[in-house]
């Protein structure tokens, strides 16, 4: 995953992300700008917030999207083809915070 084919990892060894949440305490979209290969790509998530306990929310969402179409890389292969991953991604977020 880390070789030169796919995240090149010796070459740009970072993979950043700045965005803005925009919405409510129970809901909102997380947007912004993803660093992958040096190259920005385009990033929206939709996310959902839960009460936990006294003024503590949990946030979670989930990006799914084609690996070579939203980050331009290929999916990783070995053995000629015969090994080889899905051409899709998912990331997902999951925070928790307290509301003073």
């Amino acid at each position: 995953m880390s070789g030169p084919d796919v995240l090149d990892a010796a070459r740009i060894p970072t993979i950043a992300f700045h965005g803005r949440y925009v919405g409510s305490l129970e809901a909102g979209r997380l947007s912004g700008e993803l660093q992958v290969r040096g190259m920005p790509r385009r990033v929206v998530i939709d996310i959902r917030a839960s009460e936990e306990g006294d003024r503590v929310f949990r946030a979670v969402g989930a990006w799914q999207v084609r690996l070579t179409e939203a980050l331009g890389i290929r999916p990783y292969a070995a053995l000629f083809g015969a090994l080889c991953l899905d051409d899709w991604i998912r990331v997902r977020v999951r925070a928790e915070f307290a509301v003073r």
